[in-house]
């Protein structure tokens, strides 16, 4: 079902056989951490309050669930599946239990603050690299302000079509810096439209190799 292995120091990789085990693994963590919706970022939700939010969101005219699928890796700071349990869970399942195990078992050796990435199948492709960038914009500070200065360079023009971008792809704003980098690498740019935006593509593949 699953294979939990160490990376590099303080990233650890939790890659699954199946998307849908990935994603309803993740789910209830992942939006805790970075939701677009208010009513669910920080807050304690049900797995069922979720999927009828989504449903109607993402899919208005037919609702369907379709988060297994429009997701495929996932990221956080392990620390948040503390932060879930804390609060408690009201309708626990076995996927909280594998991830309150993996929890545990990543803490009982030592780490400090760890960072958690999720994929699916064999593969060490882009959506791999996507995820690895994240963990790397989250325990190498000198590679996350570069990508903030690199950012903050842009034209405000093209700052605001990045962001735009990123709030209908199903993203929060305190995270449009994290998630534009790791597409770049991972081989998106999102928006292709002039010189600006890819010299800032350039640019953070540049700081990536050399901080990777």
């Amino acid at each position: 079902m699953f294979q939990l292995s160490k990376i590099k120091d303080r990233v650890f990789l939790l890659r699954f056989d199946r998307e849908y085990d990935l994603a309803m693994s993740f789910l209830r963590y992942q939006e805790f951490y970075e939701s677009l919706n208010p009513r669910f970022l920080g807050k304690k939700f049900t797995i069922a309050e979720y999927m009828a939010w989504y449903s109607a969101d993402r899919n208005p005219k037919v609702p369907v669930f379709s988060y297994v699928k429009d997701w495929g890796g996932f990221n956080l700071p392990l620390k948040i599946i503390d932060q879930v349990n804390d609060l408690g869970i009201d309708d626990p399942n076995h996927y909280d239990a594998l991830m309150k195990g993996v929890n545990g078992l990543i803490k009982d050796n030592g780490n400090d603050d760890p960072y958690l990435i999720g994929t699916c199948g064999e593969g060490m492709g882009g959506a791999f690299d996507h995820e690895m960038s994240h963990a790397l914009f989250y325990t190498n500070e000198e590679y996350r302000d570069s990508c903030f200065i690199e950012f903050n360079r842009l034209p405000q023009d093209v700052q605001a079509e990045y962001k735009y971008a990123l709030y209908h792809m199903g993203y929060p704003e305190k995270v449009y810096v994290d998630e534009l980098q790791a597409y770049i690498v991972g081989g998106n740019n999102i928006i292709y439209n002039n010189e600006n935006n890819e010299y800032f593509a350039k640019a953070i593949i540049e700081l990536h190799k050399k901080h990777k």
